[in-house]
C-alpha cells in the first residue's frame, strides 16, 4: 500500500526515469534507479523497486536487464517513440495531412500534383490505419523502417483475403 501520496506516483516517475535516462547503451543500477527516485521525492527499497520493475514490464515497457558484477536496467525499445515522418500526398489530401499534423508540420510542393510532409510523430497501429485509409493519395518516404512497418501491416491483412489452398 502506497505511503503518501507521493507513493501512488512512484510508478509513473519510475516509468519516466527508465524512458528519459536509459537505452541500450545507458542502463542503470538499483541503486541509481532508487537515488533518481529520491529527487522526486519518492522513497523506496529494492525488493519494491523489483517488483514495480516487474509490474512495469508486466504493462508492456520493454524492460532489458543485464547481469554482471551488478545488474543493470534500461528500456530497450519504444513503441511510440517519435519518427521523423516523411509522406508523398496527392494535392486533394492536403487539407486533411494539416488538419491530422496541425502547426507541427513542415509542407512543401514536390510536383503540380503532390506535396511532401514532414513531422515528428508516435508511430503505432492506428497510425497505419490512418494512413490506409487515405488510400493510394499517400506515400510513406522514410523512414524506412516505418514504410517497412506499413507494408507488414498490410501484408498481414492481405492474407486473410488470399484464396484457400
Amino acid at each position: 500500500m502506497a505511503k503518501s501520496s507521493g507513493q501512488k506516483l512512484k510508478l509513473l516517475y519510475l516509468r519516466d526515469i527508465l524512458l528519459k535516462k536509459t537505452d541500450e547503451t545507458h542502463k542503470m543500477t538499483a541503486a541509481e534507479i532508487i537515488d533518481a527516485l529520491n529527487g522526486y521525492g519518492i522513497s523506496s527499497e529494492r525488493k519494491s523497486l523489483y517488483d514495480d520493475l516487474s509490474l512495469l514490464a508486466n504493462y508492456g515497457l520493454d524492460i532489458c536487464r543485464e547481469k554482471t558484477s551488478t545488474t543493470k536496467y534500461c528500456v530497450a525499445s519504444r513503441d511510440f517513440e517519435l519518427a521523423e515522418l516523411k509522406l508523398l500526398v496527392d494535392n486533394e489530401l492536403v487539407g486533411v495531412i494539416a488538419d491530422r499534423f496541425g502547426d507541427d508540420v513542415f509542407i512543401v510542393r514536390e510536383n503540380e500534383n503532390q506535396f511532401r510532409f514532414t513531422a515528428r510523430i508516435s508511430i503505432s497501429s492506428q497510425f497505419y490505419a490512418w494512413v490506409f485509409g487515405l488510400g493510394g493519395g499517400v506515400k510513406i518516404l522514410s523512414p524506412k523502417k516505418v514504410a517497412d512497418g506499413f507494408k507488414e501491416q498490410l501484408d498481414a491483412v492481405s492474407k486473410n483475403y488470399l484464396p484457400e489452398k
